[in-house]
């Protein structure tokens, strides 16, 4: 079992200005910033097949201060993704990140 932990860019359009969690996030496809909601999805890859098994949103820093909420980076949201799974008694899990 492959435990992939990635991050991806939801785009939207820059109209799109009153939904919650929008901001300027880096897209390495694009090779620049674009508007977008930022996600962590851990996918689980096993025998040819792959799925979605989670996902957080990554909110920046002044957003969670300014709406009550905790501050988490993307290493604080792939280790609770990460440990959140809980393998078979005999599963070998290998887990990958990225940069």
């Amino acid at each position: 079992m492959f435990f992939i932990v990635d991050d991806t860019q939801c785009k939207k359009d820059r109209t799109t200005c009153r939904m919650e969690g929008l901001d300027h996030h880096f897209s390495h496809s694009d090779g620049k910033t674009v508007w977008s909601h930022s996600l962590l999805t851990p996918h689980l890859f096993s025998e040819g097949h792959s799925l979605s098994w989670d996902f957080h949103p990554y909110l920046r820093e002044v957003f969670c201060q300014s709406h009550g909420q905790t501050f988490k980076s993307k290493n604080d949201l792939a280790i609770e993704l990460i440990q959140s799974y809980q393998p078979l008694e005999d599963e070998q899990v290998y887990v990958l990140v990225g940069s």
